[in-house]
């Protein structure tokens, strides 16, 4: 074998450091060169938050208030004190003209009976409506009592007070009034001017023509000093005051 030149050898070692050439270099070469190579899948990232939106206003709009229902104002069929008006219309009209002077609440005796000064109680309320309608409670109670004084718990009769007290009016208009129901299930039972008495408390006023979502009417009526105003004095207070209504009466 002739000895290799230097070239020749220089060739052979390039490629025995390489891998390359020679019987059983390619494998061994394989070995050597071949790498694992993972593909890596791009990360999964989550979709930013959203901003929120611009917060919705709040409606200014309110829920339409229910209307009352109507029914046909009572009217009566006398007209006690002949001036063109019937007695349930004057009765009510001159309680809401007593109202509006908005009266204070005391409780004192008048020797004239009908309270003068702007101040006045609950019985007051009734005694105007049905005095400029022609009925004078003062006489008229006065009256019923010297006819029936067994009915009246009464020892001593004054006619100036008598007729300021509620039980006493009570007593009056189960005599001479229309007795009706005292029930308030039926809504237009209960008409403008009719007049409502309580009991535990002692308590009476006038029935308005103002009614509540369900057709209940609102009650003219002075129970004591928190009444400043008109709307004060009229109030939706039948549903509240159901258990204690004793007596439901009609003028004329």
């Amino acid at each position: 074998m002739r000895p290799r030149s230097g070239a020749a050898l220089l060739l052979t070692l390039v490629l025995l450091l390489s891998g390359c050439g020679g019987p059983g270099s390619a494998s061994a070469g394989s070995a050597s060169t071949e790498r694992s190579v993972t593909v890596s899948q791009p990360e999964k990232t989550s979709e930013p938050d959203k901003a929120p939106g611009p917060k919705k206003a709040p409606s200014s709009k309110k829920a339409p208030v229910p209307k009352a229902p109507e029914y046909p104002q009572y009217r009566s069929k006398t007209d006690r004190d002949g001036d063109g008006v019937d007695d349930q219309t004057d009765i009510l009209a001159n309680v809401k003209a007593y109202i509006r002077t908005e009266p204070e609440y005391r409780s004192v005796y008048y020797a004239s009976g009908y309270p003068e000064d702007g101040y006045g109680v609950c019985t007051d309320v009734v005694g105007y409506g049905l005095r400029h309608a022609g009925y004078d409670l003062m006489a008229l109670v006065a009256e019923d009592i010297r006819a029936n004084p067994g009915d009246y718990d009464i020892t001593t009769p004054d006619r100036n007070i008598d007729f300021r007290r509620v039980p006493n009016l009570k007593i009056y208009f189960d005599h001479t009034a229309t007795s009706l129901t005292t029930a308030l299930d039926d809504p237009e039972a209960w008409q403008g001017g009719d007049i409502v008495v309580f009991r535990r408390p002692n308590h009476i006023g006038v029935v308005s023509d103002k009614r509540d979502p369900r057709g209940l009417p609102y009650v003219f009526h002075h129970v004591g000093k928190r009444q400043k105003r008109y709307e004060d004095y009229e109030e939706d207070m039948l549903p509240k005051w159901r258990k204690h209504i004793v007596g439901h009466y009609r003028i004329g």
